[in-house]
């Protein structure tokens, strides 16, 4: 794993875990690219007729549960399958416009992912 995507996900899950907040952008206003940018590290492409520059990313919030029933006050779940996770996350990704175009868009050179259900594009 390239080192910002180690650091970068770490520090964005905390942000998420400890305050509630699961979006681009984190608490200082820093989208994807300003946090690469805030680890040293930068995504510029140059494709001679044109260049891109930044960081692009996909999180989904996804259900680990279908239901849960109480037997005595004791909670029984009915947990998804990895399987079943991932293909509602990716499903997810193809229904929303600029998540589609992410995944789709050929120019990008790395692709991680997080258990938080989360990817990034660089």
């Amino acid at each position: 794993m390239i080192p910002f995507l180690e650091i970068s996900h770490k520090n964005i899950v905390k942000t998420w875990l400890l305050r509630i907040i699961f979006d681009h952008v984190n608490l200082k206003g820093e989208d994807p690219t300003a946090r690469g940018l805030e680890s040293s590290y930068r995504c510029y492409k140059d494709y001679g007729s044109y260049y891109t520059d930044g960081i692009a990313e996909n999180i989904f919030q996804n259900n680990l549960y279908n239901s849960v029933t109480y037997y005595n006050g004791i909670p029984i779940y009915d947990w998804n399958t990895l399987e079943e996770i991932a293909q509602s996350t990716v499903k997810g990704w193809m229904n929303s416009p600029g998540h589609r175009k992410n995944i789709l868009t050929p120019n990008s050179a790395h692709f991680t992912y997080h258990p938080y259900l989360f990817q990034v594009f660089l």
